[in-house]
């Protein structure tokens, strides 16, 4: 079906206003703004109802005007604070698609504080009223702005894309999948429907992601929302096995749904094409069909392992990603990146898959032993680093662990969250790694060269990851773009984290050698990602021989 309307939700500074006039302009529709409408209607302006009368009395007064609309080939965008009311949403729901647009909070800050032609009095007089009281509506809000029909992201992306990509979206809905029932129950404040935390947008599809603490309970029902009536395969290693096979088969036992379980060798030396033949066997002597379910469940290796053989087997088949350990959890299971080894490199073999649906449990870290926890912080320190600085400070600023345990699980939930919605906004608007997504290559130049230096075998991925991304700031030191007091702070929150910094017992001319089978090389040229301050990445691909070895040098102990 084609929706008469289109609303756009978000909080200030997502754009919402400018993609609306955008889009009207697009599709040759009216643009209503309800802030405007408002004031059309009252003679007064919203900013100062709000300060002179309250909020209670400006949402009042907003519900009433909302509730009135029954416009038709209409863009409608929406103040941040109406689409809390469930009324309001109910009602928007029936006039139209509801598009919620996105961007990380750092970003959204950054908007509002420059844009000095607004008053938006419940945010405060000052940048640092304005950066708690956003941070604290983002809490607020967020829960009810998942429910909207689709979730964009605006980051990096003009107002004219944004507007393409919407109409595209608005004549493909139906490839959307809106389940018409679960729609309505969805915009309601009882519903029990199980909202996912972000989606994926990509190609006209979104995927979901859930996050949160005993989600592992709900794979069923989830199961049953991607691949009903399909035939369901589960592909883990032997630690898992060992340590979730019984909890696996109860959940399946009172479904009355059958699967099949595929248990390979631990390690990243198994992400190899002769194992992938060996699942390829598996699948078809178990009569698999394209629409079928493959269950990934374990850490990176089994997620990029998995996924390429879903991705593969009869030209792609449904995939539903567990990510067990924290590295899997922000980076592996996110993206849609599947790959196996070669001898010369790693993930050399491999393509691209956004999984149907991914659980992101975090009481299933409890298992995980302490190494491969720490070196999970190392993706959510990059994320930071690049994307993020607010994030980077809240690492800085409090203690995750204690001694070697984890003990603040809310924070390490919203921590884990941050960092999914960093990368999910990066993949919704870079899917293939053609631009701004190869950013999340910091560091992992010369970490997978440590990795392939040691067979796998020394190295943790995100410890590798660690000492490659200290190479690469010091790369951006030394060519003048990152300040030294950076460059400090980024190896001093490293080691806070129990991450490498740098590696013993290797060659710098191994390391140099081994990083021209990046597969990110153009031209001959090695890509580098590298930083002009915290927060802030860019891709150099004119990186002097010289410099390169002095980074390398630098991170090699004596």
């Amino acid at each position: 079906m084609l929706y008469q309307s289109i609303i756009l939700i978000g909080l200030s500074g997502s754009g919402k206003s400018t993609v609306a006039k955008e889009l009207a302009a697009l599709m040759s529709w009216v643009h209503i703004d309800s802030d405007q409408e408002i004031k059309l209607q009252t003679g007064k302006d919203p900013a100062m109802i709000i300060k002179n009368d309250g909020e209670n009395a400006f949402r009042d007064i907003e519900q009433k005007i909302i509730l009135n609309f029954q416009f038709s080939q209409t863009i409608i965008s929406i103040g941040g604070g109406a689409f809390q009311s469930e009324k309001i949403r109910k009602h928007l729901s029936s006039l139209g698609l509801i598009i919620f647009l996105d961007a990380p909070i750092g970003t959204l800050i950054e908007r509002v504080i420059s844009d000095k032609s607004q008053i938006r009095p419940l945010l405060g007089n000052n940048n640092d009223e304005i950066q708690s009281a956003f941070i604290e509506m983002n809490k607020r809000r967020r829960s009810n702005f998942i429910k909207a029909d689709i979730q964009l992201f605006t980051f990096n992306q003009s107002p004219e894309l944004l507007a393409r990509s919407i109409f595209s979206a608005w004549l493909n809905v139906d490839s959307i999948e809106i389940n018409q029932d679960q729609r309505t129950a969805r915009f309601s404040s009882s519903s029990g429907v199980m909202l996912p935390t972000i989606r994926i947008m990509s190609e006209n599809k979104q995927y979901p992601i859930w996050v949160g603490a005993g989600l592992l309970k709900e794979m069923i029902s989830i199961i049953n929302n991607i691949a009903m009536n399909s035939k369901v395969f589960i592909v883990m290693d032997e630690n898992l096995d060992r340590l979730y096979a019984k909890k696996i088969d109860d959940l399946f036992a009172v479904s009355n749904i059958s699967y099949n379980k595929y248990v390979m060798q631990p390690g990243e030396s198994e992400k190899k094409l002769d194992n992938v033949n060996a699942a390829y066997n598996w699948l078809v002597h178990n009569n698999v069909e394209r629409k079928d379910l493959l269950v990934t469940f374990g850490g990176g290796v089994v997620c990029d392992f998995g996924g390429f053989v879903a991705a593969t087997i009869l030209r792609g088949i449904k995939h539903l990603s567990i990510p067990t350990t924290l590295l899997a959890m922000t980076d592996a299971a996110i993206g849609g990146k599947t790959a196996v080894n070669l001898p010369e490199s790693k993930n050399m073999i491999g393509a691209f898959k956004q999984p149907d649906g991914i659980i992101v449990d975090t009481n299933l870290l409890d298992t995980l032993p302490e190494r491969e926890t720490k070196e999970g912080m190392a993706e959510i320190i990059k994320h930071a680093i690049i994307f993020d600085k607010g994030l980077f400070n809240t690492l800085q600023s409090f203690e995750l662990f204690q001694g070697n345990k984890i003990n603040n699980n809310d924070l390490l939930l919203e921590i884990i969250t941050t960092s999914i919605q960093l990368k999910s906004m990066i993949v919704s608007v870079d899917p293939l790694e053609k631009n701004i997504r190869k950013l999340l290559n910091f560091g992992h130049t010369v970490g997978h060269a440590l990795e392939s230096s040691s067979k796998y075998k020394m190295l943790l991925h995100g410890e590798a990851v660690s000492i490659g991304m200290i190479a690469a700031s010091r790369i951006s030191n030394d060519l003048g773009f990152l300040h030294d007091d950076d460059l400090l702070s980024i190896e001093k929150i490293l080691i806070k984290y129990d991450l490498p910094i740098k590696i013993s017992n290797i060659q710098a001319s191994d390391i140099f050698k081994l990083m021209m089978y990046d597969k990110k090389i153009v031209d001959g040229q090695l890509q580098f990602i590298l930083l002009n301050e915290i927060g802030h990445a860019f891709i150099e691909n004119k990186v002097d021989d010289k410099v390169v070895s002095n980074a390398i040098s630098g991170i090699i102990s004596e």
